[in-house]
């Protein structure tokens, strides 16, 4: 019983340790950055799922891997989808899955890319 409700503190200790980060102007700067790939959480959901099952799959590494192993593979697809979010939200107004959901959700079809800033005549 103790291991249950442990679990849930350090759960609870967690989500409110996150929630307060934003209070302080050094971690809004610091996770400004992944603001990005929220906005593209869905393709990014699918993404690491698609890839992870593919990775474990092909190698029949499923239960011979070991936590290190698999939290470094995490953290360096969580980086290139850092860098790729960033690409692709330069270029495009939502990530590819978003935009499909949305113009099923609002049986509607939106522009995807960008509109490109034409220079100012004074």
């Amino acid at each position: 019983m103790f291991v249950n409700w442990s679990g849930l503190a350090l759960c609870t200790f967690y989500i409110c340790s996150f929630l307060l980060l934003p209070a302080k102007a050094k971690w809004t700067r610091l996770l400004g950055g992944l603001a990005s790939v929220g906005r593209m959480s869905l393709t990014h959901y699918l993404l690491q799922t698609i890839v992870f099952v593919e990775i474990t799959r092909s190698f029949s590494l499923y239960g011979k891997v070991g936590l290190a192993v698999g939290l470094l593979t995490c953290l360096v697809l969580f980086l290139c989808q850092i860098a790729a979010s960033r690409w692709w939200l330069s270029r495009y107004t939502y990530g590819p899955l978003e935009w499909v959901w949305r113009c099923c959700t609002y049986a509607e079809v939106f522009p995807i890319r960008r509109e490109k800033k034409s220079p100012q005549v004074s």
